[in-house]
């Protein structure tokens, strides 16, 4: 879908992805540069377009569904805090979501979700609303 997106030369694109890997149990390192690859190429497309990076969001543990992409918080803070830190760098803005969806406990806040992985319409409207506050929409 890249070159679908490329050749369509958006004004902004928002990128949210990791947790699926990082669920089948690809090392971190291979995730970020993955990423990193998806900004170069649409930088080196659509030059004009601006990439907005966001955090992989937190999960919640206290939910059965979605075993395999609960308890990973360790790789989503490494990867969150590389993606954060390579932004500058390679011509992205990084959007940090993670720690407006944290409860009290450091998880998925269960207004946001009702099975611990996926968002719900309150956390949807969550994520436009921080999206808009910062001026990105």
């Amino acid at each position: 879908r890249i070159d679908d997106v490329i050749q369509r030369k958006p004004s902004k694109v928002f990128l949210l992805i990791g947790i699926n890997d990082i669920a089948k149990g690809i090392p971190d390192e291979i995730i970020m540069e993955n990423i990193f690859l998806i900004v170069r190429r649409i930088k080196g497309g659509s030059p004009k377009t601006i990439v907005f990076v966001q955090s992989i969001l937190p999960t919640n543990n206290t939910f059965k569904d979605f075993p395999n992409h609960k308890n990973k918080d360790d790789h989503l803070v490494t990867i969150n805090f590389q993606l954060q830190k390579y932004g500058d760098r390679l011509g992205y803005t990084y959007i940090d979501l993670y720690s407006k969806f944290l409860d009290g406990e450091s998880r998925l806040d269960i207004k946001y979700s009702t099975e611990g992985l996926h968002l719900n319409q309150a956390g949807y409207l969550h994520w436009v609303s921080i999206l808009k506050s910062l001026n990105y929409l």
